[in-house]
């Protein structure tokens, strides 16, 4: 599975997910940081990437308008780091197989709590 970190994701996931096999594209450095939103979801629609982030929005204003896509990762914690941040992401992906990803958005809020949209 391709995974599209948007800028706000930490790095440090990275190697947890390429031991997963799962390939990255991370914008960080490129044009395309800072870009709004729905410029990322398309983004990741043409590349066929899950979507990695901490941005709430991309569950109110992105999924919820845009249903089809390889699905969208949301951490959004209380004291968010990068350690806690990735702590969650590797939770989730111990328990959530890349084939159940699609069209749905999940967000993880802390203590591995995961809630689903379809």
């Amino acid at each position: 599975m391709t995974i599209l970190l948007d800028e706000n994701f930490p790095r440090r996931i990275v190697p947890f997910l390429e031991i997963r096999s799962h390939s990255i594209v991370d914008i960080r450095g490129t044009d395309r940081e800072g870009n709004s939103d729905i410029a990322l979801f398309d983004l990741g629609r043409s590349l066929k990437a899950a979507i990695f982030t901490t941005d709430r929005d991309f569950l109110t204003q992105i999924h919820r308008t845009h249903r089809e896509h390889d699905g969208i990762l949301i951490v959004t914690l209380a004291r968010p780091n990068a350690e806690s941040i990735v702590l969650e992401t590797i939770l989730f992906l111990d328990r959530i197989p890349v084939s159940e990803w699609s069209n749905r958005c999940y967000v993880l809020a802390g203590a591995g709590s995961c809630r689903i949209f379809s």
